[in-house]
């Protein structure tokens, strides 16, 4: 029964999501049209709802979805009938059926379009859309066919010898000659004309017609790869060359025809994916390889013609060429991977070896890229040509890339210098893209092992391109034309070749000091209000230390060679670093108070883009700012971390490192590493020159130091702990960490003597200090001379200043160490060495737990401390922080006692008690994981409990946890769980919330114990979970029930022994899907589940949310379950039989407007398609197989065609007047009539409309939809673009389209739409009700009939 209050409210209904999209469609690559001869798609308004943004995505998914649904349908119902085609047991009555099948099938669908659009003027609704393009692809295939069959009649009865020797003719292993190439390709050339006979006829919805027609050609092509191939001898004859070319243009003609974007795009990317394809899939002589790739060099002519047709949407190609331009790079590519050669008509390029280094089929491709856009480039029309090619230039054969590479080292001066329409963005991808072109090359030529000359060509270019990089970024950033970012980049990529790395010493130090002279070029140009030229300062310091770094560590920066060099690099010193790091050191100071530091750099990354659209609660819209909000200096210097945090002053420090690292005798001459002092000293003095110590400053002085150690202390310790023998003292360890530990205690006592600084507290700061601290902690080397002072100032300091969270992480950094700081070598272990046997023996013990006993006799302190300060903290409040330190403690204990299994079974109920005494409940629930780790320990090690495996240890330990939450549960229900009462509502959902997880655990721990007492606790799981879902309302808990459900029955039988595994696995499946059907079913339900007596729902949007996880776990339950239980008695195909219609039947109830949900067409939809794909490969008969393939793809047109019903087709053109060759269909209304009383009901039966036992239906009679788009700029009036110049029979232009409100703004309609509402309200009788003009959720316009008093 349902709640009272809910009786008569029912459950909320969900807001439709409106198709057309509600933000600017400028984003989208095929918003629009592509000529500025067409008409576009008014835009009735331009400001939208809060929910504009998720409206948008949906429409990007809807059209995502209908794409791929149609790719599928399309390339599985080719791939299914070409199955069939190809059979080896095919014979020419074969295609005869083939023939009269799909001409038949046109036929049908033809004659069904006639007869029922002919009383509309042969205007065309979705249904008739998606029946004609199945007739055009049937027409396809029967064409396609027929005359394979007619060339066999020819040949084979007829005895002609147009398409072969008659006497060499076979019924199932003939092939025609090439002529049969032009046979298909004059068949296919008069299908399309005659498919675009038929679209010109009709009018109204034809997308999907269109999209088929202009798909057909190409899809033919792509076809006939096979066979085409082999009736042209295996070679690329001039049929099959000139049929390539023609079918492309036709594809593309048709494209532009169809006013769509998306056909132009997919067939002018098909157009050059066909030669690709041809030239992979054509095994011919090595001679004859390159001529199908080389066809590519027409189709890019043909599509650079395209892209500079100057009445073609200029966003459309702007996106379209990306997708050209790489499919060009990657035919470069290919040819790179295989000998290609240049066959364009009589000429070969293999003829004519004196010019292979320049001509080649690469090279051509590369030029006609260059050439055939070139036009559309000026327009800037195609963007990414000139990326395209710089990035194509590391694709070209090594041997033949020197005319691409000269060309190129003028066409980008020309862009850069002379230029007046190249973009900021073109010109600096496209310099980057060069560099990084260069580099890879260079890299390529180092695999290869061959020389730079031969890398670059053989001439000279390994020295003109370095020489040519440089000056283009510093002329380039002189000039502005390029950013400081893309200047530091193109010198990064020569710096890293061989032009810098591989040539004379001096090279790299040259280099160096152009980048010396670079920063301090920028710094002396600019000042510190400079906000632009500090970021370029910044920029160019850190890319002068980062290379310098890399450099050296590279081993690429030498000394010059001599005797005087060599003395002063005695055991294997190099001083290189130390005067690199003195060198940086001192720019790093002259650029102090202008370089920023990483907190500023990241805040400089991070600032984004500020002018996305937001929202206006007082206008209900959604306004984009008109320009981006810049990030000030002030801004930034407010994100600054401290000036330790300069990128030149780390790497300057890091040079001193590197430079002691390179040191090789420490053990013998341990005097090196006191030159670690000077890098440790630096920074110590950094830090006293500073005005003010803050938390940054420690966290990033204490990080700095870390990074200096690390390299040295690395080292250092493999010496300590594998190479010194036993016993001995590795000195030069001793000195490293007194010079480590002697920094923050210097820092420590400067701070002390200053005070603190109150103001640059920062918790968080102080923490990362404390963490660091640590790590400084695990380099020592000396055996406790490091690590034990930092550890006991890292705790006193935690425990004073109230770190309790990072005190925790202390016993990390004891693990790390391990026992290596007083074993074998250091001052630690010569301590130990000197007590007694048994007590050393003892310290040095693990005993039961992860610590030694002498590192568990520390932490046991520390913890013990750290609990006794927090308990007397009066200011904090109890938390995980005592749980943590109790769980270390235990570990402790474990460590330091000699035994004692069920000590962290003790520990634990002792801390329990604890927590229930000290009014700590809440934390008890976390308890019970550590009780059964606790308890496992005692049962699976103990003697007490021998006949207990470590399964069964997991089963027990698991049922007693599970009895301990219950017993929690029944004592907060006997009000003893809390020894206080909750005082208000908050804190009895707490206790009721504690309560709850008590017991869900405790079900966990039940379902643990399955193996135990005939399988009985995943039961009373079950019923812990029945009660919390039904009797408490835990909604979530109801989501666990079928697959528990199914693991105790089968359980059950398992521990009864009742069965085998094929019954229990039938048995599972078959429980599980039964409760998933009834959850997809319960899904639908949405009044009875919102009435549910003893749940309370948040927000609609929380119920909404809840019936979608309960009918996205009934789609899992029910595939998974149907499938375990079909699949254990091999039934495989009649699961996925089962599992497809399941799902075919989710997607379909996904677009009703009742159960409109995205999950349930996503998963309806691509499920079914995959589940049926999974049905074909279980069918071992090709035929049937090939079948099933078909019906595949059926299924997936389907649901491609349920989407295309959601979304709005986009017209290619744009402005103006349409084409004579195009048409633009008039929308008009969808008229639903509203039924209420007997009076209307008779006036309709007067207007002839159809009445059931007395109900009238609603009829709704949907002509076309209307695209709305909205402006990416907010304004408030309508946008008066220029309507479309259609022509309109003179009846039909009574009105304009435009209606005046009262509130201030008009609304613009489609004068046809106007039209026909007007003729709706003069035929239908409709006195006491109001017509009013309102839009479905699928965009389409509706005409109401409304009761006058219904609203009153």
């Amino acid at each position: 029964m349902a709640a009272p209050r809910r009786a008569t409210q029912g459950a909320p209904k969900r807001t439709q999501t409106p198709v057309a999209q509600p933000l600017a469609q400028t984003a989208s690559p095929y918003q629009g049209g592509l000529s500025n001869t067409t008409a576009q798609p008014v835009a009735p308004i331009v400001t939208v709802g809060p929910n504009a943004a998720k409206q948008s995505q949906d429409m990007l998914m809807l059209k995502l979805s209908q794409g791929v649904m149609m790719g599928i349908g399309f390339l599985a119902i080719w791939g299914g009938i070409f199955s069939v085609a190809f059979d080896e047991e095919a014979t020419n009555d074969n295609f005869l059926v083939l023939f009269i099948g799909g001409l038949a099938s046109f036929l049908v669908s033809i004659g069904i379009i006639e007869l029922q659009s002919k009383k509309n003027n042969h205007r065309l609704y979705d249904i008739h859309n998606y029946f004609l393009g199945i007739a055009f692809f049937f027409s396809t295939i029967g064409v396609l066919w027929g005359t394979r069959y007619m060339m066999g009649v020819m040949t084979g009865t007829f005895d002609l010898s147009w398409f072969g020797n008659p006497a060499e003719y076979t019924e199932t292993d003939w092939a025609p000659n090439a002529n049969g190439i032009y046979a298909q390709l004059t068949t296919c050339i008069l299908l399309t004309f005659g498919h675009f006979r038929l679209l010109k006829r009709y009018s109204g919805d034809t997308g999907f017609g269109w999209g088929v027609a202009t798909y057909a050609p190409m899809a033919i092509l792509l076809a006939g790869v096979g066979p085409w191939i082999r009736w042209s001898g295996n070679e690329v004859s001039y049929e099959l060359g000139i049929s390539i070319i023609v079918i492309s243009i036709v594809s593309m003609e048709m494209a532009l025809r169809s006013n769509k974007a998306l056909n132009f795009g997919v067939v002018a990317f098909a157009s050059g994916l066909v030669p690709l394809v041809y030239e992979l899939l054509n095994d011919v002589p090595d001679a004859d390889k390159g001529g199908a790739l080389s066809l590519m060099v027409f189709i890019i002519a043909l599509q650079g013609y395209y892209a500079a047709r100057s009445d073609l949407r200029k966003e459309v190609m702007e996106r379209a060429s990306f997708f050209l331009v790489g499919q060009v790079v990657v035919a470069i590519l290919v040819t790179r991977s295989g000998d290609l050669n240049l066959i364009l008509g009589p000429f070969r390029s293999a003829d004519y070896s004196s010019l292979a280094p320049y001509v080649s089929l690469p090279v051509a491709l590369w030029c006609m890229m260059l050439l055939a856009y070139f036009p559309a480039v000026i327009q800037q029309r195609v963007p990414w040509m000139p990326i395209g090619l710089a990035v194509s230039l590391v694709a070209l054969p090594t041997a033949t890339s020197t005319v691409p590479w000269t060309l190129s080292i003028v066409m980008i001066p020309y862009m850069l210098f002379i230029s007046k329409v190249a973009r900021e963005w073109v010109i600096n991808i496209t310099v980057l893209s060069f560099g990084i072109s260069y580099l890879l090359t260079d890299l390529g030529g180092i695999m290869d092992e061959i020389t730079p000359k031969e890398t670059f060509g053989g001439t000279i270019l390994h020295i003109i391109l370095p020489i040519f990089i440089v000056l283009i970024s510093e002329m380039g950033r002189r000039q502005e034309k390029i950013t400081t970012a893309v200047s530091l980049g193109l010198l990064g990529t020569v710096v890293c070749s061989r032009a810098i790395l591989d040539p004379e010493w001096f090279m790299p130090w040259l280099f160096i000091g152009y980048m010396f002279y670079l920063t301090l070029d920028i710094a002396l140009r600019c000042d510190d209000e400079d906000f632009k030229g500090r970021k370029e300062l910044t920029l160019s310091a850190g890319f002068t230390s980062f290379i310098i770094l890399v450099l050296g560590l590279f081993d690429k920066l030498e000394l010059p060679p001599g005797d005087f060099f060599d003395n002063i690099s005695p055991d294997g010193l190099e001083p290189q670093f130390l005067i690199l790091g003195i060198a940086l050191y001192s720019l790093s100071r002259i650029i102090a108070t202008k370089e920023f530091d990483l907190g500023s750099l990241f805040a400089w990354l991070d600032q984004g883009s500020s002018n996305s659209p937001s929202y206006d609660p007082e206008t209900n819209s959604w306004v984009a700012q008109a320009e981006e909000q810049e990030k000030t200096l002030d801004s930034l210097l407010e994100k600054m971390w401290t000036p330790l945090a300069r990128i030149s002053l780390l790497c300057s420090l890091l040079l001193f490192s590197l430079s002691i690292e390179s040191v090789t005798t420490y053990v013998e001459k341990p005097q090196w590493i006191l030159l670690i002092a000077i890098p440790v000293g630096t920074l110590v003095w950094e830090i006293y020159q500073m005005d003010r110590i803050d938390s940054k400053t420690r966290a990033a002085g204490v990080g700095l130091l870390v990074a200096i150690a690390l390299p040295v202390a690395v080292q250092l310790q493999e010496v300590a702990f594998y190479e010194v023998p036993t016993g001995k003292i590795l000195i030069a360890g001793i000195l490293l960490d007194l010079l480590l530990v002697s920094a923050p205690l210097i820092v420590n006592a400067i701070i002390s003597k200053r005070g603190i600084d109150e103001d640059g507290l920062n918790f968080y700061a102080d923490a990362t200090a404390y963490v660091l601290l640590l790590i400084l902690a695990t380099l020592d080397s000396s055996g406790g001379l490091l690590f034990v002072p930092i550890l006991f100032l890292v705790v006193y300091r935690t425990v004073q200043h109230r770190h309790y969270g990072t005190a925790l992480f202390a016993p990390f950094a004891v693990l790390v160490m391990d026992s290596d700081w007083f074993t074998r070598v250091g001052i630690t272990n010569k301590i130990l060495e000197g007590l007694p046997s048994d007590i050393e023996s003892y310290l040095r013990d693990m005993h039961l737990g992860p610590f030694a006993a002498l590192s568990g006799i520390f932490v046991a302190a520390h913890m013990t401390l750290m609990l006794f300060a927090m308990y007397r903290d009066s200011e904090r409040t109890s938390g995980y922080q005592e749980v943590v330190a109790l769980i270390w403690l235990g570990l402790a204990f474990l460590s330091v006692l000699p035994d004692g299994y069920w000590l962290p079974t003790i520990i634990t109920y002792l801390i329990m008690s604890y927590l229930w005494y000290t009014e700590n409940s809440t934390a008890l629930p976390y308890m019970l994981g550590i009780l059964f780790f606790s308890l496992f320990i005692g049962f699976d090690n103990s003697d007490s409990f021998t006949n207990i495996n470590t399964e069964n240890a997991w089963a027990w330990s698991g049922f007693v946890t599970g009895l301990n939450g219950v017993a929690f549960a029944l004592m907060h229900q006997a009000k003893i769980f809390y020894k206080v009462d909750a005082s208000n509502e908050a804190d009895q959902k707490t206790q009721d919330a504690t309560a709850l997880l008590s017991q869900q655990i405790a079900s966990i721990g039940f379902i643990i114990s399955y193996e135990i007492f005939y399988g009985i606790g995943p039961l009373i799981a079950l019923l812990m979970i029945g009660y919390s879902t039904f009797k408490k309302g835990q909604t979530t808990s109801l989501l666990l029930f079928p697959p528990l459900l199914s693991f105790a029955a089968v359980n059950i039988m398992i521990q009864g022994d009742i069965g085998d595994s094929e019954l229990h696995a039938t048995m599972g499946g078959a429980i599980l899907a039964f409760q998933g059907i009834m959850f997809t079913l319960l899904s639908n339900k949405d009044d009875l589940v919102y009435d549910w007596e003893n749940m309370e729902w948040e927000s609609n949007d929380s119920f909404f949310q809840f019936m979608d996880r309960l009918g996205i776990a009934g789609v899992a339950y029910t595939v998974v379950g149907l499938f375990l239980a079909f699949d254990a008695i091999d039934l495989d195909s009649f699961a996925y039989i089962a599992i497809t219609v399941y799902l075919v039947i989710l997607g379909i109830q996904g677009f009703s407007e009742e159960n409109d949900a995205r999950w349930r067409r996503g998963i309806g939809g691509y499920g079914s398609v995959l589940t049926s794909f999974l049905f074909t490969t279980t069918i071992e008969n090709d035929l049937f197989g090939a079948i099933g393939v078909v019906l595949m793809g059926i299924l997936a047109l389907g649901f491609g065609f349920l989407f295309m019903q959601r979304t709005n087709t986009e017209d290619i053109y744009e402005q103006g007047v349409l084409p004579n060759d195009v048409q633009m269909a008039a929308p008009t209304v969808e008229h639903v009539e509203t039924p209420a009383v007997n009076a209307v009901e008779e006036a309709k039966a007067e207007a002839s409309v159809v009445e059931e036992d007395g109900d009238v239906e609603d009829e709704a009679v949907e002509e076309t939809k209307v695209e709305d788009e909205v402006s990416a700029e907010p304004v408030e009036e309508v946008a008066e673009t220029p309507e479309p110049v259609v022509e309109i029979p003179p009846s039909e232009q009574a009105h304009s389209g435009l209606l005046m409100t009262e509130e201030g703004f008009a609304v613009r309609l489609p004068a046809d739409s106007v039209n026909n509402i007007i003729k709706s309200l003069e035929k239908t009788p409709h006195d006491g009700f109001l017509p009013v003009v309102a839009f479905s959720p699928s965009g389409q316009i509706m005409l109401n009939f409304e009761s006058k008093t219904s609203d009153s």
